[in-house]
């Protein structure tokens, strides 16, 4: 063993001097690659690659392996180098024209890998799916949709049931009727494939289209721009939009959500604040500019359930003139977005003019089954009033599974998305794995008795969602008590946020309600009062 080495230590030594003395250098280099790469020596290797490449640059084996190892080690300049010195020596050479298109995909260059796709596609003997979508992601970041469709085209697989819908975009496209609806059809299509680079191209396209939808809720998105360098771009899009037209809630929140991605906080909150202001002059619009403005103090939240109808409560409760709510539903602050601080969630709220008194609340449905989003709020507004709506835990759960549906966040059928949860219950303090069940998330007694913990009963409004919606003006009446200002009846019935799907699944719907029985009984025994979707207690 130890010969071996010494061996071999020697050898190096005399291929590192004939390669430095130019005798028998070629053969030397070609061994000091080799070794270095069975090694995985990748400081050695540069040391010697350069002039080991040159020596043999017709050595296309040689240089492959060399191109390769550089890929493996992240080294892609150098690799992309030899690559190009390979597809130049054989230009029928198809894993190098395959690996090089990789390379400047990564590196962003499209149209450099556009050319480089279409070369391998010529090397092929059968259509290739895997590299028309590749090429296809290089044709969409150049925004030439039509060749872009096409290639996606080639490479889609024809039994998805997203086929149609990007045979759509195809054609509105081909046809120039494209709109911005188009674009973002494209974005969920491309996106549920999970062709992101073809994705996210065309959603900035729907963005540029329509700047004025609500394009912040788009997170990911988000994240992705910065990632390709595009957030200037969009925020000086949604910038002069909002300059044009301040009054555009979603403007305002698609600036400011390009500002806290680019982690531009002051930014934010003046954003924030500006939409505020601007909300304030219309609800006050004779308010002098000298009268002093307080900070807000928030006295409500509307805590859940999730499709037990909070947004259409939201929405009637701003309508009354004694009631101010944040200037977008769901801040989900105090459960997914804590770390952001008091300032970007106090910043969502109008400021209140000296002289003026009215309640402030907000409306997250993420907050009644997070696991520390009670003590959070106690912790700072120990006398906050909670509502909770509570809706039929086997309608709330099946309109749960719709939502994710029309979201593309699911994919299974309904029957076994729902018989999988039944036999996988996560933790209860597990927020993520909750956030994403839909039968656990109807389990109300498992949440409330955390905001009991805090929060005394006369604190906690819990009304049934079927008794709002059949009688929203009364039930918002006992709100209005229930948060000591004047009753005023509703006048604007339009229930929002309301999916449209058929149920028929009996023997699952028997399931459900068996399995939910014992959660409901703790229930109505923890909060002293029934629901109308409980049944009565069994006897023998």
């Amino acid at each position: 063993m130890i010969a071996t080495k010494i061996k071999e230590n020697l050898t190096r030594l005399g291929c590192h001097l004939k390669l430095k003395l130019g005798y028998q250098a070629k053969g030397a280099a070609r061994w000091l690659l080799q070794v270095y790469q069975q090694q995985d020596n990748l400081e050695e290797f540069l040391r010697v690659y350069e002039p080991a490449i040159a020596l043999n640059s017709e050595d296309e084996t040689l240089l492959l392996e060399a191109a390769d190892f550089l890929r493996r080690r992240q080294q892609n300049n150098p690799a992309i180098v030899i690559y190009q010195r390979i597809t130049n020596l054989n230009p029928s050479n198809f894993l190098a024209h395959r690996d090089l298109g990789d390379l400047l995909l990564e590196q962003q260059r499209w149209y450099d890998a556009e050319h480089t796709y279409q070369q391998a596609l010529q090397l092929v003997n059968s259509p290739s799916p895997f590299l028309y979508r590749k090429l296809a992601k290089t044709l969409a970041q150049q925004q030439r949709w039509p060749e872009a469709l096409a290639a996606y085209e080639q490479g889609w697989d024809r039994e998805r049931g997203s086929y149609q819908d990007l045979q759509t975009c195809k054609a509105q496209v081909d046809q120039h009727h494209e709109t911005w609806e188009t674009y973002e059809l494209l974005f969920q299509t491309l996106a549920e494939a999970k062709q992101w680079t073809g994705a996210i191209a065309a959603w900035w396209k729907a963005v540029k289209l329509n700047p004025y939808e609500g394009w912040w809720r788009f997170e990911r998105c988000l994240k992705i721009s910065k990632r390709y360098q595009k957030l200037e771009d969009l925020e000086q899009v949604f910038r002069q939009a909002f300059k044009n037209s301040p009054g555009e809630l979603d403007l305002g929140l698609n600036l400011s959500a390009i500002l806290e991605t680019q982690g531009r906080m002051p930014e934010v909150y003046a954003t924030h604040q500006e939409i505020a202001n601007y909300k304030l002059k219309q609800r006050f619009p004779q308010l002098s500019p000298q009268i002093p403005l307080n900070l807000p103090q928030v006295d409500f939240t509307i805590i859940g359930a999730q499709k037990s109808g909070t947004s259409s409560l939201y929405y009637y409760l701003e309508e009354h003139p004694d009631i101010s709510v944040s200037i977008k539903k769901e801040l989900h602050f105090w459960s997914l977005h804590y770390e952001k601080g008091q300032d970007w969630y106090l910043s969502h709220f109008l400021p209140i003019p000296e002289g003026q008194s009215w309640v402030t609340g907000e409306a997250s449905p993420t907050y009644l089954d997070s696991p520390k989003a009670a003590e959070r709020m106690y912790r700072v507004f120990p006398e906050m009033k909670l509502i909770v709506l509570l809706r039929n835990p086997v309608t709330r759960a099946i309109s749960h599974y719709h939502h994710w549906v029309r979201l593309k966040k699911e994919f299974r059928p309904l029957d076994v998305a729902f018989k999988e949860q039944l036999q996988n219950l996560p933790e209860w303090d597990d927020e993520l794995a909750i956030r994403n069940h839909y039968i656990a998330r109807s389990c109300y007694s498992q949440f409330l008795p955390r905001w009991l913990d805090y929060f005394p009963r006369k604190n906690c409004l819990v009304l049934a969602s079927e008794t709002f919606q059949a009688q929203p003006s009364q039930v918002l009446q006992t709100i209005h008590s229930f948060l000591g200002i004047p009753k005023r009846p509703l006048e604007n019935r339009e229930y929002y946020n309301v999916g449209d799907y058929q149920f028929s699944h009996p023997s699952l719907q028997q399931d459900l309600e068996d399995f939910y029985h014992p959660y409901n009984q703790q229930l109505e025994q923890l909060l002293g009062q029934s629901f109308p979707w409980t049944r009565p207690p069994e006897t023998s």
